[in-house]
């Protein structure tokens, strides 16, 4: 069983979308408040080949979260955190704690 690419459908989706609304700003004030026009814009535009890397983009869009390139686990990660922890030596409910948590993972960075 093979997948279908979720670019060029997010892309289609957003075109038709984009016609109803009228406006690439229309859209985003009716349906995607937390992402700006310009980032649904360039989705349309790409065909589907720039998909956004943040998780409430993604969300906001039924994209699923991208998969973590070490553990291949379904996970997302900020920028910042990647640079302060090793991905291999804590699981993925330690990760989320400590995100939940807002606490400083390591002192040496």
């Amino acid at each position: 069983m093979t997948t279908r690419p979720v670019g060029p459908i997010l892309a289609k989706r957003l075109r038709r979308e984009k016609r109803q609304a009228g406006s690439w700003r229309e859209l985003q004030a009716m349906k995607y408040p937390t992402i700006p026009a310009g980032t649904l814009c360039r989705i349309e535009r790409t065909n589907g080949t720039y998909i956004p890397r943040r998780l409430d983009y993604r969300e906001a869009l039924g994209i699923p979260a991208a998969p973590c390139p070490t553990c291949h686990r379904r996970i997302t990660v900020p920028r910042r955190v990647r640079r302060w922890i090793h991905l291999i030596d804590l699981a993925p409910d330690e990760i989320s704690w400590l995100l939940e948590n807002r606490e400083v993972v390591c002192e040496n960075h």
